[in-house]
């Protein structure tokens, strides 16, 4: 099996692969890349979408992070929100659509919610509202568009959110 371990130290042996009936594909594997017996995870959509990481710049916008003890559209048991604004500027050469931010951790019980309402924590994909420069469903060439984030805090207190976008190229 090919784990994409290119230095070719590694053993890569049982893989198991299934799919949830949504798109989606999960791959699992032993694997002795490290010297030992690993279990290594990876999936996929099979409609398309992949990490666009590497087609995008994304950075916090300045002067847009506010703290606050207001918790309109959170979740019950939440004392306060964390809320901010992110550019997405497109860095491919072809359009970018179908863009959905993939929870990858947030700490502390933290909840992430998009412009839309839609919300949820580490592994939740929340697809990116279709307005400005996004309005038609396609991100081009060049183009930036703003989505803020707000994040529900169990605790005002620091947390750590890190998140994929993902999409079709």
């Amino acid at each position: 099996m090919n784990s994409g371990d290119t230095s070719g130290n590694g053993h890569s042996t049982f893989p198991q692969i299934s799919s949830d009936g949504n798109g989606h594909v999960y791959v699992a594997w032993k694997d002795r890349r490290n010297g030992s017996n690993d279990i290594y995870f990876n999936y996929f959509f099979v409609d398309g979408i992949v990490n666009v990481n590497d087609s995008v710049a994304v950075h916090p916008i300045a002067g847009t992070h506010q703290w606050s003890s207001d918790t309109t559209d959170c979740p019950d048991g939440f004392v306060g929100k964390f809320s901010f604004d992110v550019e997405i500027k497109s860095r491919s050469d072809k359009p970018l659509s179908d863009l959905a931010i993939q929870i990858v951790a947030l700490t502390g019980g933290n909840v992430l919610m998009v412009a839309d309402g839609e919300s949820g924590n580490g592994g939740t994909t929340l697809t990116v509202p279709e307005e400005g420069s996004y309005s038609d469903g396609e991100l081009g060439p060049g183009e930036s568009m703003v989505v803020p984030f707000d994040v529900c805090l169990k605790q005002l207190k620091p947390f750590e959110l890190s998140v994929d976008l993902l999409g079709k190229k």
